[in-house]
């Protein structure tokens, strides 16, 4: 009799169960518009689409995967990755500019407060166009003050990659918001501002030191360290005509320069030089 149960077991299972799925393997080679074929966690078919991102093409999560699955096929959460969206739409789960930006393909239109799939540069949306406060990444976002730090301008989703004012700190100038860039890589401002009075070097933070304000005056101001002019943080003050150089003797330095009263920076001043010509702010 045991051995009859067993075979009808056995009978039963040949007849009735299926075989759980096998996940697809996933495209090592990701080109943007992109999709496969790939098989959800219950078993249920679903595709994979290769889209834009601000640190590059990448793969969204396997879906959509509403369909039930059959009763005999096993489900498995997969807690790597958040519940699948019933919309079939990846970005429809960002509810605000930070929740939205992680989202691999996903941007954050402030115009119309939603989060909607980026297009292939990441600077505006798939279909259609922002009308204002457009957001790739969280340091777009309006209430952010970080910004990412650069080299070039081809580092930076905007296109453009300026100098911090506070030290003259390459930073990715953000989309949709002022680059009010407080921290750059996590590094706030030193605790002297660029070509203001300084006691030491310490004052002046990593990218500065504390030097001469003019060569043959002796007072010493943070001077940002430089390449050529491009390096140098420009006066922001309203109206200010004061201009910004890279010294290349020695050391090379920024050195605010003017050519009449009136023209730096609030709080400076346009002093004469030992020839008694105007030439620096202090």
């Amino acid at each position: 009799m045991r051995e009859f149960t067993v075979f009808l077991l056995a009978f039963a299972c040949a007849a009735g169960c299926s075989p759980a799925p096998t996940p697809s393997p996933t495209p090592t080679a990701c080109t943007v518009g992109d999709e496969f074929d790939c098989t959800c966690a219950n078993g249920v078919l679903g595709a994979r689409r290769c889209v834009a991102t601000a640190s590059g093409p990448a793969f969204t999560s396997c879906g959509p995967c509403t369909t039930t699955p059959p009763d005999d096929v096993p489900t498995t959460p997969d807690r790597t990755d958040p519940p699948p969206d019933v919309t079939g739409d990846p970005c429809a789960s960002g509810a605000s500019c930070a929740t939205c930006t992680p989202l691999p393909g996903c941007g954050w239109c402030g115009a119309t407060g939603r989060c909607v799939a980026v297009n292939a540069t990441c600077r505006g949306p798939a279909t259609g166009a922002c009308g204002s406060g457009w957001a790739c990444q969280s340091t777009d976002c309006t209430d952010s003050t970080e910004c990412r730090p650069c080299t070039t301008n081809s580092d930076c989703v905007s296109g453009t990659c300026g100098v911090r004012a506070c030290d003259g700190a390459k930073a990715c100038v953000p989309l949709g918001r002022p680059a009010n860039c407080v921290t750059v890589g996590g590094a706030a401002c030193p605790t002297v501002s660029a070509y203001r009075r300084c006691n030491g070097t310490a004052d002046c933070g990593p990218r500065m030191r504390c030097a001469p304000v003019w060569p043959g005056q002796s007072e010493n101001v943070c001077t940002p360290l430089c390449n050529d002019n491009v390096d140098c943080p420009q006066p922001v003050a309203s109206g200010g005509v004061a201009t910004a150089v890279c010294i290349t003797s020695g050391t090379r330095a920024c050195i605010l320069s003017c050519s009449r009263a009136g023209t730096c920076d609030t709080g400076l001043t346009c002093r004469r030089d030992i020839n008694g010509t105007y030439a620096f702010c202090l």
